[in-house]
């Protein structure tokens, strides 16, 4: 039997472990591991059933199990069992890590180490990318390895953009440093070649609001400091770099979000198609797995193709073996209906070969691109509400604490998830489930 030091060093080096690894997001750093030690330090600490009861008391980690739960139980009324099955396992560490944090103690300078560690993860994992961006560069002469997709080494950039902002607002905490210099200017333009628009909006509003909140409270600002963030801001006025890091292409489809040319834009298509999926289901849902695939039937009503073309482009593929042979494999995976599988490839084939815009939504077979909609959708609107409640609670803590972090984390997260469903990939999961927990965490102990 572990004594309860030995359990609480257990708990703080497998946090450590999680804020280094996470950022790099990388299988030879598997986050899961750190994981996997919390549940069994958890389990392993006795006087289990107490401390479950802490869960039920405690609100914000009892919204983060509801979360889970609420899951949990839309599978009942799925028919997709196999993407219900992984949806299980990769929303695991929302159930998990708000529950371990629980048993943790942690005092204010390990939790300054734990920032740090995220702190030096990041920057490592951004001088790498640069790094790489520039060998690609000097290799092929071609520009667009120094941005977006290119640059995040094929992964969604928004992810890595959202662990470079977190790094940024932790740097933000106490006094102003020269040693943070170097890193918030390597973290902003990392933020800013990475292209995700709304993370780009996030970070001016949040630097916009820190430098209001120190003239308020110190009446005077480093000059150095004004001038370096405005000075490094005028670089993306020049109209080839707003078009490199898609600042123009996000003000107009802000413009069309806020305009009757609603639907023209494509998030605002796909969410007008969201929204029709869920007035079908609105207070259960449509069960985990299955929201996909009910969204994909409402956009593909939208895609125009001819009846003879598809049979045409069927049966050659009902005569080739080796596409044939791939797909009953990959059926096999993602647990597919394998009775029209040459009709299906048919009907994709032809989108992909397609210009319309809704053949394009079809063909990438693409989620809500919101995660409060994929939420509602999902598990219904208890699902939604739970969703809200734990930012509720989170903005609440906030304020009552004076805690900018928290709030700014809070908002980070919040908006990411209005453009993206964050939590339908690891990297959006782990981050949700570790971050704003450790920073609710750190608020409700201040007090």
């Amino acid at each position: 039997m572990l004594s309860h030091e030995t359990h609480q060093k257990i708990y703080f080096w497998t946090l450590a472990y999680l804020c280094f690894s996470v950022p790099f997001m990388s299988k030879w750093l598997p986050f899961t591991i750190g994981v996997v030690i919390l549940a069994l330090n958890f389990l392993a600490e006795g006087n289990l059933f107490s401390r479950l009861k802490k869960v039920i008391r405690t609100t914000w980690v009892l919204l983060f199990v509801l979360f889970y739960v609420l899951h949990l139980v839309s599978a009942a009324y799925s028919t997709n069992f196999s993407e219900a099955f992984r949806d299980f396992f990769l929303k695991l560490p929302l159930l998990i890590i708000p529950v371990a944090l629980l048993s943790v103690a942690l005092s204010e300078s390990q939790k300054k180490r734990l920032y740090s560690f995220w702190i030096v993860a990041i920057m490592i994992a951004a001088c790498l990318l640069l790094g790489q961006a520039y060998i690609n560069y000097s290799d092929t002469g071609y520009g667009k390895y120094w941005y977006y997709t290119s640059l995040a080494g094929g992964k969604h950039p928004a992810y890595f953009s959202m662990y470079c902002i977190t790094a940024i607002i932790l740097l933000f905490q106490g006094k102003f440093e020269k040693w943070k210099a170097l890193p918030l200017m390597i973290l902003l333009l990392m933020v800013f070649l990475l292209s995700s628009r709304m993370q780009i909006l996030v970070l001016l509003v949040v630097a916009f609001v820190k430098v209001c909140q120190e003239f308020t409270q110190s009446k005077k600002v480093k000059p150095i400091v004004i001038v370096a963030f405005v000075g490094f801001l005028s670089l993306f006025l020049s109209e080839n770099v707003r078009n490199k890091i898609r600042l123009n292409t996000a003000q107009k489809e802000i413009g069309q979000l806020f305009s009757q040319d609603f639907k023209s834009s494509t998030r605002g298509a796909i969410w007008d198609f969201g929204l029709q999926t869920i007035q079908e289901s609105p207070w259960i849902g449509h069960g985990n797995g299955d929201e996909f695939e009910v969204l994909n039937q409402a956009i593909q009503s939208k895609v125009q193709l001819k009846e003879l073309d598809v049979a045409t482009l069927a049966n050659q593929t009902i005569q080739d073996t080796s596409i044939m042979k791939r797909l009953y494999s990959t059926s096999e995976k993602r647990g597919w209906d394998k009775s029209d599988l040459h009709f299906r490839y048919a009907k994709w084939k032809l989108i992909k070969d397609s210009d319309s815009p809704y053949n394009k939504f079809y063909k990438h077979y693409y989620n809500y691109h919101n995660q409060f909609l994929q939420s509602w959708a999902t598990c219904g609107i208890l699902c939604l509400l739970v969703l809200l409640g734990i930012f509720f609670v989170s903005v609440k803590m906030g304020i009552q604490h004076k805690d900018f972090t928290l709030l700014a984390i809070a908002f980070l997260i919040a908006m990411s998830f209005i453009s993206e469903s964050m939590l339908e990939r690891q990297y959006g999961v782990i981050y949700f489930a570790l971050i704003l927990p450790i920073m609710m965490l750190e608020s409700r102990k201040s007090v």
